[in-house]
């Protein structure tokens, strides 16, 4: 599993970067300088559609991956730092409770 994880890290951290940026311009760029010489067909609106549509739905489970992991994270670190101060258990494990007592929690808190 660490494998994956590490193997999820430097996918989006590499498709966060400039240079991926650049790559999918230039593609895009180079895709649309082909139309004069290839033409307008459906094949050649396939070539470009068929591959972003599957990378799009792959890059949506990469990117969900990386976020929930990070959001776990956080979640852990803000626990931990409630129970070093002695908090309500309550606020530990608000993800488990109602909308309407999360409401009611935040206005005991802010006020």
């Amino acid at each position: 599993m660490q494998s994956f994880t590490n193997a999820i890290d430097r996918i989006t951290s590499w498709l966060g970067s400039p240079y991926a940026l650049t790559l999918a311009i230039g593609f895009v760029v180079s895709w649309i300088l082909g139309i004069p010489i290839f033409g307008l067909s459906d094949g050649y609106q396939l070539s470009l559609n068929s591959p972003t549509t599957a990378l799009t739905f792959v890059m949506s489970f990469v990117i969900l991956n990386g976020q929930n992991r990070s959001i776990k994270a956080l979640h852990t670190k803000i626990d931990g730092l409630i129970a070093a101060q002695g908090a309500d258990k309550q606020l530990e494990n608000i993800e488990q409770i109602s909308e309407e007592e999360i409401d009611a929690l935040h206005g005991k808190i802010t006020d």
